[in-house]
């Protein structure tokens, strides 16, 4: 496997994710944010600026039962997509691979197209080998492994489609 076949995201992007990191313990507005963004990644079918690298995540909420939908930077190993549950580095697990976890079928949606995929944690040896072209990718995630306490999952979505 070729350890960068992602592509980098432009520098908005970076710092957007980094003003994000800052105020990940205001909650108002980390929420804010990601709806916003998520409603852009909608609206432009993912082809505004800085948002190439970026799926919609959409998981059954494990307590309501309603549909969630989190922007998520990705990069694709063979048929599956790779996203990151770092929460911007904070020591507390995102709501989405909570979501996953207790009911792992889930939709993302790509530059407009919606894929159903059942979500997994990677393997040591999985998280090992994609580790590099998720750095790569967004090198933000190796401050987020030094900055948090937990190990950060590294989430396999494989299509379910036929």
């Amino acid at each position: 496997m070729n350890p960068c076949p992602g592509r980098p995201v432009n520098r908005l992007t970076i710092l957007s994710y980094r003003l994000g990191a800052a105020i990940v313990g205001v909650r108002w507005a980390r929420v804010a944010l990601t709806r916003g963004h998520a409603s852009l990644l909608r609206w432009t079918r993912g082809r505004f600026p800085g948002s190439r690298n970026h799926l919609l995540l959409r998981t059954t909420g494990r307590k309501t039962g309603r549909m969630r939908s989190v922007p998520l930077i990705y990069v694709e190993d063979g048929d599956r997509y790779v996203v990151v549950a770092s929460s911007g580095g904070s020591n507390r697990v995102p709501s989405w691979w909570r979501n996953l976890e207790v009911a792992p079928d889930a939709l993302i949606e790509i530059q407009g197209r919606t894929i159903r995929v059942r979500g997994a944690e990677a393997s040591a040896s999985e998280r090992d080998a994609i580790w590099p072209t998720l750095v790569f990718t967004y090198p933000p995630y190796d401050d987020y492994v030094a900055r948090s306490a937990r190990r950060i999952p590294v989430v396999l979505l494989t299509p379910t489609d036929p």
